[in-house]
């Protein structure tokens, strides 16, 4: 039904891990590569039956949005956890996998974690919040007890929310279609430009697609994205990383985060 489409790509992550800035460098390729970020209600229709039918619904959207691409990168973080929620699929390698076997398309997975701290951090100041209030969404996509979650306040519910959806994305691990990258690795620990381009290169390749953005161009965008994700006013209290190392120190450890 699709052939067209060589490629479809999706980034796995919490939130705040600069997909939003990723959207924007691989925006630079229309008309051969479609990215987007927002409207995932649009594209995503939980009340279909069955997922064949969504997911075939999902590309047709698209598609028709985007005609003449042959490659789709949808750079919403909830992407594979909305699949998830609609179909009671357990993790997020099942949706990978379900994807594959109902379309035939070749996919990539981004997989991008980000320090439990700076993640907190970013989220404290902002209005907006992830509604964690569907008891039967909490036990599908991440097996979490609404019991549980109810005794948390909201700055605990913040940092548990990092564990619990960075243990969905975890499944992903082993795969040959997915690629693992560290927000800190594009943003915070690459000391020169080149390191940096680097970094956006391997990106491009795993994706196999082009690198055209001119350098200059992704210098600039890097350094605005890179003062952003340190806002001075969201920096935490003593007390406030005390809890994140106790409720997120272990599963960071795995990343390479030592807390």
């Amino acid at each position: 039904m699709f052939d067209n489409i060589r490629l479809f790509a999706a980034i796995a992550s919490t939130g705040r891990t600069g997909s939003s800035f990723l959207q924007r460098i691989l925006s630079r390729y229309s008309p051969i590569v479609a990215s987007f970020h927002d409207g995932m209600h649009l594209r995503v229709s939980k009340n279909l039956p069955t997922f064949r039918e969504c997911i075939n619904n999902y590309f047709s959207h698209i598609v028709t949005e985007r005609p003449g691409c042959s490659a789709y990168i949808d750079c919403n973080p909830a992407f594979l956890e909305s699949l998830a929620g609609a179909y009671n699929l357990g993790s997020a390698r099942a949706v990978v996998e379900e994807i594959v076997n109902e379309t035939q398309i070749p996919i990539r997975v981004l997989w991008m974690v980000r320090d439990p701290r700076g993640y907190v951090r970013s989220l404290k100041t902002r209005p907006w919040k992830w509604k964690w209030d569907d008891a039967a969404y909490f036990e599908i996509v991440y097996g979490l007890d609404q019991y549980e979650w109810s005794r948390l306040n909201d700055f605990e519910r913040i940092c548990f929310g990092w564990v619990v959806k960075n243990r969905f994305f975890r499944t992903l691990t082993g795969l040959d279609n997915c690629m693992f990258l560290r927000f800190e690795e594009l943003f915070v620990l690459p000391t020169t430009d080149e390191e940096f381009l680097q970094k956006i290169q391997d990106l491009h390749k795993f994706l196999c697609i082009p690198l055209v953005s001119r350098i200059e161009e992704l210098l600039v965008k890097r350094f605005v994205r890179t003062k952003a994700s340190k806002p001075d006013a969201a920096e935490l209290t003593p007390r406030e990383l005390d809890i994140v190392r106790e409720i997120c120190g272990l599963e960071a450890s795995i990343y390479g985060y030592e807390l």
